[in-house]
């Protein structure tokens, strides 16, 4: 049997760290220092490091969304996730928030240099792969936890 709230939780807990702090960004002059918050978040070298994190949690969600993504399917009454103008497609709000990390980390691994090298990033690189991650993190609909909430509780009715 699928463990339903294990899968559940993989795939809502896929970016919510990078938006949530990108939301609280200090404000300078009237304006979010997103600048600060993205090199922060691209340039930790921990073994916490978002591109890391990231990877290893979509693999993780990837293993626990396989056994349930034919349930999930059948669980959305209204067809494919999002609109045609979203900048990832989906059939379901699980599988979307899959396809955006790995959307992600394909333009993390685009834009960044390989970890060890990368001992210093300038102000244009980091605007670079900002400007890249940001329209994607923005797209993200507000109510998309609702969605994959609701997808995973009919899943699990039927």
């Amino acid at each position: 049997m699928p463990n339903l709230p294990a899968a559940r939780a993989a795939v809502l807990g896929l970016l919510t760290d990078v938006r949530d702090r990108l939301d609280r960004a200090p404000v300078r002059r009237g304006k979010p220092a997103r600048l600060a918050v993205w090199r922060e978040i691209l340039t930790d070298r921990s073994a916490a490091a978002f591109p890391r994190q990231l990877a290893r949690q979509l693999r993780a969600a990837r293993e626990q969304v396989a056994p349930v993504r034919d349930a999930l399917r059948a669980a959305r009454p209204d067809g494919p996730c999002l609109s045609a103008d979203a900048p990832v497609q989906a059939a379901t709000a699980s599988e979307y928030v899959l396809v955006l990390a790995a959307e992600v980390l394909d333009r993390l691994n685009e834009g960044l240099r390989r970890g060890p090298t990368r001992s210093w990033l300038a102000d244009d690189e980091i605007k670079d792969v900002a400007g890249q991650l940001e329209p994607l993190l923005a797209a993200v609909p507000a109510d998309l936890a609702a969605e994959v909430e609701g997808e995973f509780a009919a899943a699990g009715t039927k």
